[in-house]
């Protein structure tokens, strides 16, 4: 025990022992695992790739349970030497080693626990850019990155789908009242390759804007959807994904009468 004197006179002091070094280090290892929470996630997919270039999809999330973004940019890594050629449900605000974008007019507001989607194309002569940090409104996101999928080899072919034939899924993937954006998910469930292929469909809805294939409307109310060149093949037990944006009907239409190359 040490003698301290100090101006309000003397008091004793006890010099700390090796446990209150242990005691401290432990609390200070404890802080810093208390991580803050991410305010928004972001899901990164290559969907399509070919030998010029490829598409994504990206899913942002927000984390938060009671605020909203109101207007969003979403900032990350890019390499400059890959050009975005095509983008949708989204706007090129600057590109160059950091590649920013912002939304559009319909999906500026992502509520608490919503999402949008968006997605793009682009070209290059090497791998597609994965990149593995985001920041949306500055905030740093959780990523969820899917590495473009392996060039294919010559192993046998995944067995088709239990009950055969072409199967076509509507699935909404943002919806803003008056419109929405869906996404067509095109499943070869044939023992065969579909090489190059047109998906036709009644719906009440108004089709906008159409990535992975282009659309046109040989009669009211009706559409027809062609492959794009990097799609066209379907292996078997493969699929393709086509996204538009559509104009909400009243009452909303539901896709029918689906022919697939002619057939039902």
């Amino acid at each position: 025990m040490g003698v301290e004197k100090g101006i309000s006179g003397t008091r004793a002091h006890r010099t700390p022992g090796p446990w209150s070094i242990g005691v401290a280090v432990g609390l200070a290892l404890a802080v810093s695992g208390c991580l803050k929470p991410k305010k928004c996630g972001v899901e990164y997919e290559v969907v399509n790739q070919w030998d010029g270039g490829y598409v994504t999809n990206l899913v942002l999330k927000n984390l938060q349970k009671s605020e909203s973004f109101e207007g969003w940019t979403l900032q990350f890594p890019w390499p400059g030497s890959q050009p975005i050629e095509d983008i949708w449900n989204a706007t090129t605000l600057s590109q160059s080693d950091t590649l920013t974008l912002g939304n559009v007019s319909y999906n500026g507001n992502i509520g608490p626990s919503e999402s949008v989607s968006l997605g793009f194309r682009a070209s290059t002569s090497s791998e597609p850019a994965v990149p593995d940090s985001f920041k949306l409104n500055g905030h740093a996101c959780r990523v969820t990155a899917v590495s473009p999928a392996p060039e294919p080899t010559a192993t046998p072919a995944p067995p088709p789908p239990a009950g055969g034939g072409v199967t076509v899924k509507l699935t909404k993937t943002n919806d803003w009242g008056s419109g929405y954006t869906g996404e067509l998910l095109i499943t070869n469930g044939l023992a065969s390759t579909v090489s190059g292929w047109t998906l036709e469909f009644d719906l009440d809805d108004s089709i906008t804007y159409l990535w992975n294939g282009s659309v046109s409307s040989p009669a009211t109310g009706r559409y027809r959807v062609l492959n794009a060149y990097w799609n066209e093949t379907i292996p078997p037990g493969g699929s393709v994904s086509v996204g538009f944006n559509a104009d909400t009907a009243t009452p909303a239409g539901v896709p029918s009468d689906c022919l697939f190359n002619g057939l039902t």
